[in-house]
């Protein structure tokens, strides 16, 4: 089958960032490191309409399921059965479903369930495998921590299922540890939350994964 890959063009209206945001999700552009350097440089109107084309795409064309590496995670107390339903302006997330988003910070996902701009905060479900590391940051905004599973050691005091642990605006964060795995629900200030890179690097990581698993099988 003819692939339908293209040099990259610098979009010159939004119609056709659009179009290079829907070929980027699905056949992927081949220079790589011309669009991430238009997205560097792109205005903040451009790259939400970029991003939000890409988010568009990948609802529909990705199916995930969360990765097993981390203890199993139940989230039954956490969201409604599957036949509830809600009036308007109620938001539900099944048990399950959602997307799990590669960090850049190695064996480290992240899920979110509530990432509305106008709430001020970004409510998200964090997945560590067993040795991964955070380092050390700044909090701009308040943010908030309820360990679900496993164990996670923050500032070198450990977590245990059940704790719940706040960090103030304008605090610093020693970094954050797994020994052995963990999932944490997350509420976080949104200007702590760099959703753009998050989402960029995600796609990023998992086309590089896929090369990856089609060269070395």
């Amino acid at each position: 089958m003819k692939s339908n890959r293209q040099n990259f063009k610098p979009p010159g209206s939004d119609d056709e960032i659009r179009e290079l945001a829907h070929l980027h999700a699905t056949e992927g552009v081949l220079d790589e490191g011309a669009l991430l350097d238009w997205l560097d440089h792109a205005s903040e109107q451009e790259q939400e309409i970029f991003t939000e084309e890409v988010n568009a795409v990948g609802m529909l064309s990705l199916a995930l399921t969360p990765p097993s590496k981390a203890p199993a995670l139940k989230l039954d107390d956490i969201v409604a059965p599957a036949e509830k339903s809600f009036p308007p302006g109620f938001t539900y997330l099944a048990n399950g479903s959602g997307e799990w988003r590669e960090l850049p910070v190695k064996g480290a996902r992240v899920k979110e369930l509530s990432d509305d701009r106008s709430d001020g905060f970004t409510t998200m479900l964090l997945e560590m495998d067993a040795g991964a590391r955070f380092p050390g940051h700044h909090h701009h905004g308040a943010e908030q921590v309820y360990l679900l599973d496993g164990d996670l050691y923050s500032d070198g005091e450990e977590l245990s299922p059940g704790d719940f642990l706040r960090a103030a605006a304008d605090t610093h964060h020693g970094g954050l540890y797994s020994k052995n795995g963990c999932h944490a629900l997350i509420i976080t200030a949104g200007e702590n939350y760099p959703r753009r890179s998050i989402h960029l690097y995600d796609r990023v990581a998992k086309k590089v994964r896929r090369v990856k698993e089609k060269i070395f099988g």
